[in-house]
């Protein structure tokens, strides 16, 4: 948290990765659940990575983040489901000639201020080009209703979901 609190005060530009530590930092103590929400997109054969925290709170997801893109980053708490969320991300993606090729879901963050516990950036790692949208769809939902259940998706989930998935992706 001590680098979120430099960034606040010395008010230099940050990327999406600096802006996810600080809204980490800002959101620490209301009730919601936050966890990163990851994205590998492919532009004219390059790799571009972009990474927001996910919020769930009163039932609905939205979304904190910052890009040079507006729909690319803040996302409203609006959205019912978190596919929802991922495939609006993916129609932004679209609209600027992206092709969205992974989506990774780390863990809810704790609100620990003080607390050493790493962030699991990649808990849940979904290839889009190798997996259909429905099974996308399940994927993510299953790991919404084990984050909203039991806060922390259980180790047979995590291992059964990257089995899954990596049986129909391979190594990712």
């Amino acid at each position: 948290m001590d680098s979120a609190k430099e960034m606040m005060r010395d008010c230099l530009p940050i990327k999406c990765l600096e802006a996810v530590i600080l809204a980490i930092y800002l959101t620490n103590g209301l009730n919601v659940e936050r966890f990163p929400l990851s994205f590998w997109s492919y532009f004219e054969n390059m790799c571009h990575r972009h990474v927001v925290l996910a919020v769930y709170c009163n039932g609905r997801y939205g979304c904190l983040g910052l890009s040079r893109r507006s729909d690319l980053m803040y996302k409203p708490l609006v959205y019912n489901s978190l596919s929802e969320v991922v495939f609006d991300y993916e129609t932004s993606y679209k609209q600027y000639g992206h092709k969205l090729s992974k989506v990774k879901l780390g863990l809810p963050v704790p609100h620990d201020a003080h607390s050493f516990q790493p962030i699991w950036w990649r808990f849940l790692s979904l290839n889009l080009s190798r997996l259909n949208r429905e099974h996308v769809k399940q994927e993510i939902e299953r790991y919404a209703r084990e984050m909203r259940t039991s806060k922390v998706p259980t180790k047979h989930f995590s291992d059964e979901a990257n089995s899954q998935t990596q049986k129909k992706v391979g190594k990712n």
